[in-house]
């Protein structure tokens, strides 16, 4: 009988053991992420991601014929969908099964257009198989995921790049005085902890949950500590406010999500009708001296290893073409 070939190029990747690795694939949905969803992509196939698969939400700013374009370059599948309903859940669960249907993977990472998954023990392979060496009945890993808090200087330089937040959450910070809260906590929205993210065994895979966070699966979940995803949801105004009307009218078309679901980004199109989005902007992009304060009392980590990633991958581009 014929066999259906691999998507994935390359084969097997082999551990320094010679031990088969998993092979890992990604799914990512986007809805106007030109500016860092080919980073993204490039970023992920460097650390060990054989295959994508993007399910494209209607952008209108590029992102979709970027990915087009993409497509010469990496194995990569694109699903069309055009319902600007954030069916979030539907729509990833859609892409896992097209994955264990027509690709050769063992693990999928859930993954959105902003965040990284930095591998703490070599590449996202290495790292997923050091995580389940000790548990061979887990299907899911739930991995940190730390908030990148941007820089007020950097965002509004023309040559800023995403990677130059280098400042992690780990610890929620206070509003300061005069800082319009967003909910009942008097937190920030964007400098605090926020919940893990998941991916997944292909095989026993049923549902993706909402975000990413959770999926329901015939094995077990555990916590992986060797990797950590790093969030750049806040970059530049103009991102930030797109981000936020798209996701705003999204959401008020959901009649499936309690009202609770996505509160900060409820909030932030609330302001934003209300013209006061900018104060929020302001509120969740800090200077220089703040990061400092935030760094010496605790608050956050400098974490350069994405922000390396790039500057090495630059230089090596400006040798080869010198």
């Amino acid at each position: 009988m014929a066999t259906t070939p691999s998507i994935f190029p390359g084969g097997e990747i082999a551990s320094s053991s010679n031990t088969p690795l998993p092979r890992v694939a990604m799914s990512i949905l986007v809805r106007d992420e030109v500016d860092i969803i080919a980073d993204n992509i490039r970023y992920h196939s460097a650390h060990g991601v054989q295959h994508f698969i993007v399910t494209d939400n209607g952008s209108v700013d590029g992102t979709r014929e970027l990915l087009a374009q993409l497509q010469d370059d990496y194995s990569l599948e694109i699903i069309d969908e055009p319902s600007h309903t954030i069916d979030q859940d539907l729509w990833v669960t859609r892409m896992a099964e097209q994955l264990k249907t027509n690709a050769d993977c063992d693990w999928v990472i859930h993954n959105d257009a902003d965040e990284f998954w930095v591998p703490n023990i070599g590449s996202l392979p290495e790292s997923i198989q050091a995580a389940i060496d000790a548990q061979s009945d887990v299907g899911v890993l739930a991995c940190k995921r730390l908030n990148m808090l941007p820089d007020k200087q950097h965002v509004a330089s023309p040559g800023f790049a995403f990677h130059d937040s280098c400042f992690a959450t780990v610890k929620t910070v206070p509003l300061l005085d005069g800082e319009q809260p967003w909910n009942k906590h008097n937190i920030n929205c964007v400098a605090r902890t926020v919940m893990d993210k998941v991916l997944t065994r292909v095989e026993g895979l049923g549902v993706i949950q909402y975000g990413n966070h959770g999926a329901e699966h015939t094995m077990q979940k555990s916590d992986c500590n060797s990797i950590t995803v790093l969030h750049y949801p806040v970059r530049t105004y103009h991102q930030f406010e797109r981000k936020v009307k798209n996701y705003g009218e999204s959401l008020a078309k959901n009649d499936r999500f309690p009202s609770n679901a996505s509160a900060h980004l409820r909030y932030w199109y609330k302001r934003f009708l209300e013209g006061k989005l900018r104060d929020d902007y302001d509120s969740i992009t800090f200077d220089q001296a703040r990061l400092r304060t935030l760094l010496k009392e605790g608050y956050v980590v400098k974490d350069t290893r994405v922000q390396s990633h790039f500057t090495e991958e630059l230089s090596g581009e400006h040798l080869r073409s010198a």
